[in-house]
Parts: structure tokens; sequence; C-alpha cells
């Protein structure tokens, strides 16, 4: 039933491939929701990305359905159909997913001179790059049991991912058309953000494990060689989040897990030459995410309960800018943001009411 759903949906998809924006709200702020195409219920959003004013994707699912688990004694959700979709500039654009079989739920999402996506699919792994057309179907590392995150950038194209037979987390690099395993310190997990600042410079987020028992966030570099664990003065067990605006100001964002609705707990930013700590505004804000956009400036949002929330980094202050409640909505919840290169303009996805919502201040 589920796979004649996708290709029924499909169907429904492709007669209005580019759906048009909506603004339904703003303010001073500039930022307004933009209008969704049409999904199958269940629907959800895992990720954005943004490459440039008309390469912005979203990545998910549709078409998730309740199923009684005896065992269990509760209704449980199928992880539903991949949904990919991409901004013109002038509405939402799908594209083939070739290689792709079975059912699943896209759970990430990279842009920048390429794109990639990533699923763990009912019928195993799927790694694709976008030619222009469609998305491409690469192979898989060959040790991989699941998926976990894909980041593209200046240094090349790098997944994480969980090792088959319990052999922990792994970081892979794309050389030469395939993933090549890359080698880091022991006792490391929990490897699911990356940010790259130039062909030879990124940084990764990880979990260190404790030799006395427990676990805490910390950082690896990147220079072109070896990766140099990088401790950070947080008592979070997670990075979330790791974001750049140089080689001498980039953010990272700490919880205990690394979901995506799971409140930021810590804040820290390194220098150039060390990690320090940044205190979290109050008043209610529950952090979710933290962006440098392509002027530079940092910014971080979340929500106070009701609507979104952004604040953004003057100096050492934070100024609060309120996202206002789109058209008939009661609540607005934001989890992730993604930044246009080289311009101030900020993309976000979340729910309101808890169906997905795609917003922006361009």
């Amino acid at each position: 039933m589920v796979a004649v759903l996708r290709k029924f949906g499909a169907v429904v998809a492709a007669a209005a491939l580019v759906a048009a924006a909506g603004a339904p709200t703003r303010a001073d702020t500039g930022w307004h929701e933009v209008g969704l195409p049409f999904f199958w219920p269940k629907t959800g959003i895992n990720d954005i990305a943004a490459g440039g004013a008309g390469n912005v994707w979203f990545a998910g699912y549709q078409g998730s359905l309740p199923i009684f688990a005896p065992e269990l004694s509760t209704i449980i959700w199928t992880s539903g159909n991949p949904v990919v979709r991409r901004w013109t500039g002038s509405g939402w654009k799908e594209y083939p997913l070739n290689g792709f079989s079975g059912t699943g739920a896209l759970g990430d999402v990279s842009a920048g001179a390429e794109t990639w996506i990533l699923s763990n699919a009912s019928s195993g792994p799927y790694v694709a790059r976008f030619d222009g057309t469609a998305f491409a179907r690469v192979t898989a590392p060959s040790d991989v049991e699941q998926l976990r995150t894909v980041h593209t950038g200046p240094a090349g194209t790098w997944l994480t991912a969980w090792r088959r037979d319990h052999a922990g987390e792994g970081l892979y690099r794309w050389r030469d058309g395939a993933f090549v395993a890359e080698t880091l310190p022991a006792g490391l997990s929990g490897l699911a953000t990356l940010v790259q600042i130039g062909p030879s410079d990124a940084w990764l987020g990880a979990t260190r494990q404790q030799a006395g028992g427990g676990s805490v966030a910390t950082t690896l570099h990147w220079t072109g060689g070896a990766w140099t664990e990088v401790p950070t003065p947080t008592t979070s067990k997670a990075l979330r989040t790791l974001t750049a605006g140089g080689p001498d100001d980039i953010w990272a964002a700490a919880a205990d897990v690394v979901s995506r609705w799971a409140p930021v707990e810590s804040l820290l930013h390194w220098n150039g030459t060390a990690w320090s700590p940044v205190a979290l505004p109050g008043g209610g804000f529950s952090a979710r995410d933290v962006i440098v956009d392509g002027t530079g400036r940092a910014w971080l949002g979340g929500t106070d309960g009701t609507t979104g929330v952004l604040y953004r980094r003057d100096g050492d202050t934070w100024t609060k800018q309120t996202i206002p409640l789109p058209s008939g909505a009661k609540r607005l919840d934001l989890y992730r943001f993604a930044a246009i290169p080289g311009t101030a303009t900020l993309w976000a996805e979340g729910t309101r009411d808890d169906n997905p919502v795609v917003m922006t201040n361009q």
C-alpha cells in the first residue's frame, strides 16, 4: 500500500512541480511562510540546505502510515516515502531519485557547488548526487549499516554513518569516485555535524567517551591530513551544529542528544585559538540551531513556546527578533536554519501546529 501511495503521490506531484510561494504573514523582520507543494499525509521535513537563492532544498518524507504493533500495544508509523524539493526562486521543483527502491525518508540534504541526499531506505543505504536533472545514486561504503549525515562544501563531500557488526561510527570522504573511510581517534561517537571552511580546513563534531564513564562533546580539526581532537569546555554530550564565518569565527551548539527538536543546552565559539562558552539568551527562549549568514553574522534560532524567535549576535550581545506566526497558526517551532551564501538571507524548517513549514526572510 505504501508503494502505491508513493506512485500515486508522484503523479499528483508531477502535475504541480512548481508551487508558488505564499506570504500570509510578513512583518518588519521580513520573515514569511513559503507555501509547500501537496504531499500525502503523514508528511515531515528532516533537513534544509541552501546553495544559492535559487538552490534551496528540503528533504523529508510523505505517506507515512499508522500500523498497530501488538507486541508494543501501540501505533507506530511507517517511514514513509522520500521527499526532496528545490526552491528555484519562484517555486518548488521535484527531481527523479534514480536508483531508489523500496520506502524510506530522506534524512539529510547538503547543498553547495553540489547537492547530495541520503536515506536509510528499506532496500538499503541510499546516497545520491544531483546531476542537474536528477539524483544519481552512488555506492555507499560497503561496511555501512545506516547512514547518518552528508556534508558537501569547499573541502569535498563527507558522510557520517554507523558501521556494521557493532563497529561503531565512521567518517567517509568522497575521493576519486568512491567514499573512503577516514582514520579518527579511538573512543568517539556522535558524528553528526561537520563544517567546511576551505579546501583543507574542516571541523567535525563528536562525542568523547571518558575513561571514568560518561561522555562529553568534543571537536576534531582537519587541515588536509590527520584529524586532531580539540576538546570543548562543555558538559553536554554531543555537538548538534557547527557553523562558521571563517577560520577564527566558528560556532557550535551542544546538547545531550543530536535530534533537531531537542533544545540547545550550551553554545561555544572558536576565535582561532580556543573554544569558549557563550551565554544563551533567557526569557523562556529555547534554542534549536545556530547559523552564520552569508555576511558573517551569527544567529541563534528557536522558539519562545508560541512562535519562532531569532537572536542576532551584535558584538558581545544578542538582539531579539520575533518571527510572526503564519496566518491561522497557533504555534510555530523552527528547528534548522540555512543561509544563502554572500547574503543575509536565511531559510528555516519546522512545524506550524505540528505540520511541516518552511520560512524565509528573503
